[in-house]
């Protein structure tokens, strides 16, 4: 790409991807109109936990990110790199992934760990586990050896992934929250009935009561017909 080419700001739209290209680089030790704004609201953002790995990436490898100080190697690779990001389909996580590694290796960004983290601590907690009926000694070894090594690989990014495939193909783990899943829809199930049910009878008390009504009323009326009958006679 020619310097020409950085030398304008460029807006990209790709379904929700919005994309600002700042060009024109500081001159003089000053910076474009805006353009300081700009870059410390983005400076804010990354403290931001990321919803998946995708929009983390769209974060983090925007060319405006190397504009401040100006790196003409990073922001030609930022724009290839991004522009793949705008195309790739954002369920894609083996392709994330390779992207990750590239922005990673050219760029020098760091993706955070938090997400992956606390969902592999989450699922294997020992705490998950200790009220369980009967008691597995299995479950909880497994759960206490991955938690530990979740634990001292906090920071790790790949590590981390090694070790959720390995935790999601536990099979005493998954057989657990299998279960904890059938008994969960199961409970759902007895509720649902018990809420028809409960509906069930009020629908037949409403019933009866207007069928008294009808009864009084026609009672009612009957008696009525007769005094007036009576008054003739």
């Amino acid at each position: 790409m020619s310097n020409s080419g950085i030398d304008e700001v460029v807006m990209h739209r790709e379904g929700n991807i919005k994309w600002e290209e700042i060009s024109k680089v500081m001159r003089d030790g000053k910076n474009p109109s805006g353009t300081q704004e700009a870059i410390e609201a983005h400076k804010i953002s990354h403290s931001e936990t990321y919803e998946s790995l995708y929009m983390e990436l769209l974060d983090k490898c925007n060319p405006r990110n190397f504009m401040e100080p100006y790196d003409k190697k990073k922001v030609d690779a930022a724009i290839l790199i991004y522009n793949d990001l705008s195309r790739i389909d954002k369920t894609n996580e083996k392709h994330i992934r390779v992207i990750r590694d590239r922005a990673t290796l050219e760029l020098g960004i760091n993706v955070s760990t938090d997400r992956l983290y606390k969902e592999l601590i989450d699922y294997c907690n020992p705490q998950n586990f200790l009220t369980t009926v009967p008691f597995q000694a299995d479950l909880l070894q497994a759960a206490n050896h991955f938690y530990a090594e979740v634990r001292a690989n906090k920071n790790d990014i790949h590590e981390l992934e090694r070790l959720s495939s390995q935790i999601y193909a536990s099979k005493v783990i998954s057989l657990f929250y299998a279960r904890k899943k059938k008994e969960k829809e199961e409970e759902r199930v007895r509720i649902d009935e018990e809420k028809r049910l409960e509906k069930q009878e009020k629908l037949y008390e409403r019933n009866i009561l207007i069928l008294l009504l009808c009864v009084l009323l026609i009672l009612g009326f009957s008696s009525l017909l007769i005094i007036y009958i009576l008054g003739f006679l």
